[in-house]
């Protein structure tokens, strides 16, 4: 892809987030929430498995 391109789907992105989150400002939070959510569970995940190793 040229700079060119990426820029424009990079802006293009942009916009439709920014859409998204003045249209549907509850959805936007759910769908925050949930991926800190799976954030959260893959650290602990990776915490336990480190704790394995010890």
């Amino acid at each position: 892809m040229s700079a060119k391109t990426k820029k424009t789907v990079s802006w293009i992105a942009i916009i439709v987030v920014v859409f998204f989150l003045i249209s549907q400002p509850e959805e936007s939070a759910e769908m925050v929430r949930n991926g800190v959510g799976l954030l959260e569970q893959a650290a602990q995940a990776i915490i336990t498995f480190l704790q394995s190793l010890a």
